[in-house]
C-alpha cells in the first residue's frame, strides 16, 4: 500500500473505496465504467431502470486526506474508514481503492464521483 500512497501523491489524485457489484470484476490498473445515479422511485440504480442515468465517473467513498499534508500512517487510517463505511452500505463481491485527477461530489454521505476512475489497490 505505500507503492499505491506514493503513487497517489506523486500524481495528486482524489481516492475513495468502491465497493464492485456482483457479477463484475476490476482489475489493477483498469479504469471502471461510470456509475449511474440511483432511481429513489424504485430505490435501485437506475441502471436497471427504463431510463438509466450515467453519471461523469465512478462512485466511491470518498478518502479523506489531503496529499500535500498527509503522512503514510495518517492515509492508512483513511482508508480504513472508509473502508469500514463503504462495507456497511453496500455489496459485492470485491472492494478496490479507485483515484483520478477529477471528481464531484455525490448526493450520499462521503460519495465521491470520481472521472475516469483507475483501480489503484484491491482490498483483500
Amino acid at each position: 500500500m505505500e507503492k499505491v500512497f506514493g503513487n497517489i501523491t506523486n500524481r495528486g489524485l482524489k481516492v475513495g473505496v468502491r465497493v464492485i457489484p456482483h457479477g463484475e470484476e476490476a482489475e489493477i490498473g483498469e479504469v471502471l465504467r461510470n456509475s449511474f445515479d440511483h432511481d429513489y422511485d424504485r430505490d435501485i440504480s437506475s441502471y436497471y431502470s427504463d431510463e438509466p442515468v450515467e453519471l461523469d465517473g465512478a462512485c466511491a467513498i470518498e478518502v479523506d486526506y489531503e496529499w500535500e499534508d498527509e503522512d503514510f500512517q495518517s492515509f492508512l487510517s483513511e482508508v480504513q474508514r472508509s473502508l469500514d463505511f463503504a462495507k456497511s452500505l453496500y455489496q459485492g463481491q470485491q472492494i478496490v481503492l479507485i483515484g483520478g485527477e477529477n471528481y464531484s461530489w455525490g448526493d450520499d454521505n462521503m460519495e465521491v464521483i470520481i472521472e475516469e476512475a483507475e483501480v489503484l489497490h484491491i482490498f483483500k
